[in-house]
Parts: C-alpha cells; structure tokens; sequence
C-alpha cells in the first residue's frame, strides 16, 4: 500500500529498547511497565494509571472495577454512542447491563447533543473519542451532573487530544495509534479505590500490590497484565510524543485544505484539539449509493481505507445485547451506508494525502 491505514513509527530506540529487555531476562510486567504509568500520569496529568495489554482489556477493567465498587449492577443502563468499536461495548454486555444507544453527531462523530440531552433514565455513560476527536464535554459533564450518571471514557485513539478526562478512561497503544507498543492499553482514574480494584483485576484478582499478600484472591480477575518489552517501548514514544502528536496535526492541516475542500465530501469538524488518529469522509448520497466501487479505486493505487468503527446495530452481535435504540438513528445510518477513513502518521504524508485528493476528485467528476 503507497497510503496504509496505520504507519509504523518504530524507529532505532525502540529495537534498541526491545533488545534490551531480551537482555534483561526480565519480560513480563515489572519496574518497566511501573516506570510507564508513572510517567504516563506525569506526561498528561492523571492521578492513577495502570498499563495493560491491550486498550479492549482497558475497557474491560474499568466496567468490571466499577461494578465491584457497587458504583454499576447486572441491571444498570448504559448510554453509548451508535459508533464505536466493539469492544467500546463488549465489556457492558459480558456483565449483563443494558445498551442505550444514542445517535452520533455527523459532523464530529461524538454523540448528537440534542438527542443525548433526552435520555434522563440511565446510569452511565459511555463516552467514545472516534479518530481523536473529543466530545462537547462542557454539555456532557453538565449533563451526567444533572442525572447523576458516571461518566466512562473510551480514548482509545484521542491521546494527546483535549479537552478529554473523566473518573475512568481508557487508552490503546495499539500498532496505528499514536504511541505503538505492538498491543497495549492504559487505564486512567482519579479514584483511588477503582485503580486499587483494577490493579487487582489486572492480575489474576489477588491484591499483593495493596496488602502485600501474594496470594490473597479477592476479585475474579484476568491476566491482561503487560509485557516490559511494551512498556520499554512505549517509554521511548511517551518521551518524543509531542513530536508524534505534532506530526499528526500537521497532516491534518494539510488535508482539511485538500480534500476538506472537495465539493460534496464532508470531513471531521474538530472540537477542541482533536488529535488526528485518521481522516473521516463522508460523500453525499447523490455521489455514490455504494461505496464498494470507490473503494476498488482507491485500492487500485494503493489507497486503503476503513469503515468507522462498528455500528452496533448493524452487527451481529447485536443478538446477544440487551439494547434499548433511541430511534432514529439517522445520522449513523448515513455514516454506515456512506463513511469510512484513512489513515493519519507522525511522518509527512502529504504525498499520500495529494494522491488521495486527486482520486477522489476524479470519482467526483
């Protein structure tokens, strides 16, 4: 492919860093991987972080954190967004609690603030960052205080966006997001008492990291615990990643003056900083019915390209869900029939970008 969906950005640090841990004989989660998460909350200015092995087992800790505090129960209702990846929803539905599924904006990708503000009967809510671009927190924060709801965030692919934050939060660290361990996630909190319980979640349940007691099993728990080679290398990113991020933004400045440009094709308005992590587009319904054809083009130069995310409704795994869809939901039924993105990287990829803008005017045409 002349312009991938994801680009490495591995450079000689990281194998040097790689190299060191297989020196070390050290390889699974130790003082590497503590070094991480100090650092992590250090870098954006979090309380408590824990680094695991991957952004879905993020989310999967901090769903069931939540609901050994008692803070959500087997019949709670979750607010979430009718776009997201699966495993935004994955770790509500393997608890048995209840998806209310709200539209998103078209232009943004965050949720449909006026459908959103409707929704008074729930517990939670889930708040989904797609492609680094952030949600109208104002109106969101303001709203889950009136409700009383938690606020659960899945940043997955919007490190180094702002503004973002919440009581629990997850990151991915995944091969096409911004920092690149191979897989990884990290969880973020300002509770205490919930990274207490993901700690002892992260591992097999017991809580030798709190009582000191090796085999104490408190919780049941996994083992979705890191490996020191990730977080040796997410320690050579995390310190070059305003560079990383600032490569990102640099692309995206340039192809909102490109194919920002093109008439008939709507891209992501950016709230706050958005951190880039791909390029939606949208075509108007009178340019393509199906995009199975536009796609063979791009393919055909070399151009790949990807659906936004998983519209839950649309999947089959919605058989399994106990979901509660708060109709219509017009604007992600568009996105479906009619969106998909490409992908963004530190380096300079004008050229890619140019390439792009030129297919795609000449489909147009």
């Amino acid at each position: 492919m002349k312009y991938p969906v994801a680009f490495s950005k591995w450079r000689q640090e990281e194998y040097l860093a790689l190299m060191s841990v297989l020196g070390s004989d050290r390889y699974t989660c130790g003082d590497r991987v503590a070094e991480f998460e100090r650092l992590f909350c250090e870098k954006f200015g979090y309380k408590y972080a824990i680094m695991t092995n991957s952004g879905s087992s993020a989310n999967l800790l901090i769903v069931a954190a939540m609901f050994y505090a008692d803070l959500l129960r087997r019949d709670s209702t979750i607010i979430v967004p009718a776009i997201a990846w699966s495993t935004s929803y994955a770790p509500f539905i393997q608890f048995g609690m209840k998806l209310k599924v709200v539209d998103v904006d078209i232009d943004t990708l965050g949720y449909d603030i006026d459908a959103l503000l409707k929704v008074k009967d729930a517990d939670a809510i889930l708040v989904v960052n797609m492609l680094g671009n952030p949600n109208k927190y104002d109106r969101i924060t303001e709203y889950a205080k009136e409700n009383h709801f938690h606020i659960i965030e899945d940043n997955c692919e919007a490190m180094g966006a702002s503004p973002v934050g919440s009581m629990a939060g997850s990151f991915s660290m995944f091969y096409s997001h911004h920092i690149s361990t191979m897989e990884g996630g990290v969880v973020v909190t300002s509770s205490k008492s919930l990274y207490e319980i993901m700690m002892s979640l992260r591992s097999h349940g017991w809580d030798r990291d709190t009582s000191g007691k090796p085999y104490n099993f408190v919780y049941p728990g996994y083992n979705v615990r890191p490996t020191e080679i990730a977080a040796a290398v997410g320690l050579t990113q995390l310190k070059r990643f305003d560079e990383i991020l600032n490569g990102y933004r640099r692309n995206a400045l340039y192809f909102k003056s490109t194919v920002g440009t093109i008439p008939g094709i709507k891209i992501q308005k950016e709230i706050g900083q958005s951190s880039w992590m791909g390029f939606y587009i949208l075509l108007e319904r009178s340019l393509c019915d199906d995009l199975s054809d536009l796609f063979s083009k791009l393919e055909s130069v070399g151009i790949e390209t990807r659906p936004i995310m998983c519209c839950l409704h649309k999947q089959p795994m919605r058989k399994f869900v106990n979901i509660d869809i708060s109709k219509p939901l017009i604007n992600a039924e568009k996105v479906y029939e009619r969106g998909f993105y490409v992908g963004n990287s530190c380096d300079d990829i004008r050229k890619q970008i140019t390439m792009l803008d030129a297919r795609l005017r000449n489909f147009i045409k």
